[in-house]
């Protein structure tokens, strides 16, 4: 028997990952609030996700969810080496990087 609750959750996951972008080598000091008064310029922002250390320090990269992927694609064309707080931030999509690192 199918659970489709369990079906549709894992094509609501998929779909966000497609929206997903990744955003490195970001200023220590950003905000979340800072990375979605920028990437807005793309499209709708869904969520933001600094990731930060033990401490709450900033790990220099996030992710963003927008609600559509052709906005996610631009902000990835479009803001690729695009200075942001004085770094030059580099993207991709989510999970498209070396993978796990064990």
């Amino acid at each position: 028997m199918v659970d489709y609750e369990v079906v549709l959750a894992r094509k609501e996951r998929y779909q966000e990952k497609q929206r997903t972008i990744y955003v490195g080598n970001l200023n220590f000091r950003m905000e979340d609030w800072q990375l979605e008064d920028y990437f807005v310029q793309y499209g709708q922002v869904n969520k933001v996700h600094l990731s930060k250390d033990d401490t709450g320090r900033s790990k220099g990269f996030a992710h963003i969810v927008f609600d559509d992927r052709r906005d996610a694609i631009n902000a990835v064309n479009e803001a690729s080496g695009a200075m942001l707080e004085g770094r030059a931030i580099r993207t991709g999509f989510a999970n498209q990087g070396k993978g796990n690192r064990n």
